[in-house]
């Protein structure tokens, strides 16, 4: 991906606009937040919330339903978002590590410029969301459902995708190299330009109808 690297890399999130780089722990209203930097953030359930130029240190959203929210340069360095109900949102510049967020639903949303870091995305439902440049490092994405998601400059590097589900999604702008693909569910009519390594040709051949063995030695 050497060649593409500065067109696949997602955007770095702009800092909070404010020369108070104390932190503070938060409970966020409804008016949303804005330029600041967070010890712990602590979310509850509010409808077209909005995040703007924030740094969280710690994020606690478990179970939380915003759908409709919006976050724009948002960095968070960990947190819990377990079944979260994010669906419709839109998220522009997002840098996050060590996230828990099993069972997170951002189904419908749209995520553009999103870098994510050993973040726990098991069970995790994203039908029919657009991605744009966004990179998963090291992330788990075991069962994962982005059935029918748009997927433009995505990159899976070292996550476990076993039994995820990419039905309904062409892959031709995705890279998938270094990561576990066992049970991965794909579209065999949507893997042309998808850039994959050598061991996991045999799971995208299966797709295909195709089996992949060696000769026997003579």
């Amino acid at each position: 991906m050497a060649a593409r690297e500065g067109k696949w890399t997602p955007a770095e999130p702009e800092a909070p606009d404010t020369d108070d780089r104390a932190t503070f722990d938060a409970t966020v209203n409804a008016d949303g937040l804005r330029d600041a930097y967070v010890g712990r953030l602590e979310l509850s359930s509010i409808p077209d919330l909005e995040l703007v130029r924030v740094r969280v240190e710690r994020l606690d959203a478990t179970g939380i339903a915003c759908a409709g929210a919006s976050a724009r340069d948002l960095s968070i360095a960990g947190g819990d978002l377990a079944n979260a109900d994010l669906t419709e949102v839109s998220v522009r510049r997002l840098q996050g590590r060590g996230i828990g967020a099993v069972g997170l639903d951002v189904s419908g949303a749209r995520l553009e410029d999103v870098g994510l870091v050993g973040c726990k995305l098991r069970l995790a439902r994203g039908l029919g969301a657009r991605l744009t440049r966004c990179v998963f490092e090291d992330c788990d994405l075991r069962e994962a459902d982005l059935e029918s998601a748009t997927l433009d400059r995505v990159v899976f590097r070292g996550c476990d995708l076993s039994a995820a589900r990419l039905a309904g999604v062409d892959l031709g702008r995705c890279d998938l190299r270094g990561s576990r693909v066992d049970g991965l569910v794909v579209s065999p009519d949507r893997l042309r330009g998808a850039i994959v390594d050598p061991g996991q040709l045999p799971t995208f051949a299966a797709a295909l109808g195709l089996r992949v063995e060696e000769l026997p030695m003579p």
